[in-house]
């Protein structure tokens, strides 16, 4: 009897800890799997992911996301974006991509940004420490 009990207060415990997250450290990147939007020839997986983080910038609340897209090769270019305090840290990485400038950026900006391009909406980060605009995410 008190076998079966251990096992079921055990059981419950680790049922709990499986839907939680831990809080977002200020000085690393620690991303979920339901965080990743993954843009591939085929379309954009888990793009709601995607709206709740503009939404939750927009709102001032602190969030972060992973945007994973596919070159033509298949090789991915990750973009790493974390909301906290009013700043925007981001991290591209285009290590990977065959014919890019296998550059890793990484810069801290003030703004969050969506404009409609034709049938699409470019997402961008703008005011940043290296005086540059970056495309985050377009939902074509």
């Amino acid at each position: 009897m008190k076998r079966l009990m251990f096992t079921v207060v055990c059981s419950c415990m680790l049922a709990g800890c499986v839907t939680q997250q831990v809080a977002i450290p200020n000085n690393t990147y620690d991303f979920f799997a339901e965080d990743v939007v993954s843009k591939t020839r085929k379309g954009i997986d888990n793009v709601e992911r995607f709206y709740a983080f503009f939404n939750n910038v927009e709102n001032g609340k602190r969030d972060q996301v992973r945007i994973v897209e596919q070159t033509i090769e298949g090789k991915p270019i990750y973009v790493d974006v974390r909301y906290s305090n009013s700043k925007i840290d981001l991290k591209m990485d285009r290590s990977n991509d065959t014919y890019s400038d296998k550059k890793i950026v990484t810069t801290t900006c003030n703004q969050l940004n969506a404009i409609e391009v034709e049938r699409r909406t470019d997402y961008y980060v703008s005011d940043c420490s290296d005086k540059e605009q970056h495309i985050i995410f377009s939902d074509y």
